[in-house]
């Protein structure tokens, strides 16, 4: 039989692709029934992205602390650990719950949205990244209480109360909050004290509010840019101090002040350490007032040292004047206290600006600043309440100085003036001060004489109140230098004659007048080397020029 060998061949492919097919089934239901690991594990991702998709957005929920969903076009982000800027000021927040009550609450902050909700005594909001708050959302959970509050919005003022996890101030206007109440509500809110305190620009850390009381700033366009909140046992006592929850325009200040200024008149009040005056501009304070805000409890008392007056014989309290007007006289010096009860809560310092002197250092509590004796005017002053015993605002150091020397210096002016008189040509005669025992008063040296044959150098010194003469020398073209200063210290002296030289110490131990011989030698007509002489010549005037004095 003959074999068609094309039949045959279809016949065999077709069989082959009956089996293969046959195969692929058999192998496809077996892996479906039987699924490997690894199919395993690509399932169980799949089903837990598949989860993370489609679960419900959570909220605040008053049983519990969860993230609040974004504003719908907004991001949101929680913020890290590092997200605050600055730490937290020191209190004695408890972030337990309270007999089982929590208080919980959320802000949305700019650049960043609703942030997680935090509860108890928490920070909500940031510190140190100037971000505002724009709104707040609070709720208690864990006892038969509710809570209800409001906020200053900026550009809005206060709005009215919302209650319970509603929220109070703005979502995408850009506004900042300013301030806020907060009241408890329900059967238990009799049992607990609420306490909060914003962190407001500027100010940062302000004191604790409770109950209603408003926490914050009010007509000074400052940002709250955090929040604490906190249940106590009603009556117990306060997480921190309290002094100061809130500022607005009449308390902005602890300390506030004005000064009257040449050619300028009264500026207005600045405070809490700003400049009133003026400096680089020579222009002298005439007169002052201070006072201290009305959330500070107790006065301020004040009294100045006076151009030609001296010091005033009786204080000024609390925004009465001290110094003059229309008189074009300088003020010199100060001394600030404080009265009442803020004694014991704050130290005052001050420090001044003074002619030839500039920023002088912080006094405080009654201390003078600037000068007297000088006849140097004040240009400038700052002021600042400090928290009892707490650090200076900067240096310490030369506050005040006093020219002991200005009394001697006066009484020199008639020796200076009688020689003047007593000689024909007495007002080309010369003087010179120089303080030979570095005790701040310095002695006169007077040359006096009518020919270099009589013409000798005396010695005054000021003791007691009076000119002391206290010997003399004959002169013979003296000249005098300090050793290692021009106005005190040990006295050289130089004296040529005859081509010599001849270098004296002098001292006045116990106002006696004595002098040591250093140097005693020839020395060479034009050859300058050869002098004598230190870098500090004591300066010297004609005796009709008092200007040394």
């Amino acid at each position: 039989m003959k074999v068609n060998g094309n039949r045959i061949l279809v016949i065999l492919m077709t069989a082959l692709l009956i089996l293969g097919s046959t195969m692929w089934c058999a192998l496809a239901e077996e892996k479906e029934a039987v699924p490997t690991a690894e199919s395993t594990a690509i399932q169980s991702d799949t089903q837990m992205e598949n989860a993370q998709t489609t679960a419900p957005s959570p909220s605040i929920s008053a049983p519990e602390v969860t993230v609040v969903p974004t504003v719908e076009g907004e991001t949101s982000q929680v913020p890290d650990e590092n997200m605050s800027g600055e730490n937290v000021a020191e209190s004695t927040v408890s972030t337990e719950s309270v007999n089982g009550a929590n208080i919980v609450y959320s802000t949305h902050v700019q650049n960043i949205g609703w942030q997680a909700s935090v509860s108890n005594g928490n920070v909500s909001g940031t510190t140190g990244l100037s971000y505002r708050l724009e709104g707040i959302k609070i709720a208690v959970n864990g006892s038969d209480m509710g809570v209800t509050y409001r906020t200053h919005v900026q550009d809005y003022g206060w709005q009215s109360y919302v209650n319970n996890n509603e929220v109070s101030g703005t979502v995408g206007q850009a506004k900042r909050l300013e301030a806020i109440q907060i009241e408890l509500t329900g059967n238990q809110a009799s049992q607990f004290d609420v306490y909060y305190r914003v962190h407001a620009q500027d100010y940062g850390w302000l004191d604790w509010a409770k109950n209603g009381q408003m926490a914050g700033t009010e007509g000074l366009s400052k940002r709250l840019e955090a929040i604490q909140i906190q249940l106590v046992i009603k009556g117990g006592a306060a997480p921190g101090t309290t002094t100061r929850p809130y500022v607005n325009q009449d308390n902005a200040f602890l300390v506030k002040y004005q000064t009257h200024v040449e050619n300028i008149g009264w500026q207005g009040y600045v405070g809490d350490g700003n400049t009133s005056g003026t400096q680089g501009e020579s222009k002298r304070l005439e007169a002052i007032r201070i006072k201290l805000g009305s959330n500070v409890d107790g006065g301020i008392r004040y009294r100045t040292h006076i151009q030609n007056v001296g010091w005033e014989s009786s204080w000024a309290y609390d925004g009465n004047m001290s110094g003059t007007q229309g008189q074009s006289l300088r003020l010199e010096a100060i001394q600030i206290e404080l009265t009442g009860n803020a004694v014991n809560q704050y130290d005052v310092y001050y420090r001044v600006h003074a002619q030839n002197f500039g920023w002088m250092g912080w006094a405080k509590n009654g201390e003078s600043a600037g000068t007297e004796a000088y006849g140097y005017r004040l240009e400038a002053i700052q002021i600042q309440l400090v928290n009892k015993g707490g650090a200076a605002p900067g240096t310490t150091d030369n506050a005040f100085n006093k020219d002991i020397s200005r009394p001697a210096k006066n009484a020199y002016r008639a020796i200076i003036a009688g020689i003047c008189n007593e000689y024909e040509y007495g007002k080309y005669l010369t003087y010179q001060i120089f303080d030979m025992d570095s005790d701040g008063v310095p002695e006169l040296i007077v040359n006096k004489g009518t020919s270099e044959a009589n013409n000798r150098v005396y010695f005054y010194t000021y003791r007691n109140g009076q000119v002391k003469y206290i010997g003399n020398y004959i002169e013979r073209t003296m000249v005098f230098y300090g050793e290692t200063s021009s106005t005190s210290g040990s006295l050289i002296s130089v004296k040529g004659f005859s081509d010599y030289q001849t270098v004296y110490r002098w001292s006045i131990p116990n106002d006696i007048l004595k002098y040591t011989t250093i140097a005693k030698n020839q020395y060479v007509p034009g050859a300058p080397a050869n002098y004598y002489k230190t870098n500090y010549p004591v300066p010297y005037r004609q005796c009709n020029d008092p200007s040394l004095l």
